[in-house]
């Protein structure tokens, strides 16, 4: 089992280190902190390479992720 940091998959991906930081948040990909303790300042992520493989095959399937619906704050209309 191979795991990779955050600087080789935003390096692998050809994005900055916060968009894979990002994804882990949203839970889009899935990561295991291995920090020494858990109230370590900050965690320490890593990611398995099947599941960096699996995230990426998800993303290359050409269906766009579907537009979050804005929500339209009504003007109230004094006569």
């Amino acid at each position: 089992m191979s795991l990779l940091s955050v600087k080789e998959l935003a390096s692998e991906a050809g994005v900055d280190p916060d968009q894979v930081l990002a994804w882990i948040a949203s839970k889009e990909l899935r990561a295991i902190n291995v920090a020494i303790s858990k109230s370590a300042r900050r965690p320490t992520w890593r990611v398995r390479r099947d599941e960096w493989e699996r995230f990426l095959e998800a993303r290359s399937n050409g269906a766009a992720p579907a537009p979050r619906k804005r929500r339209i704050q009504e003007v109230p209309r004094y006569v």
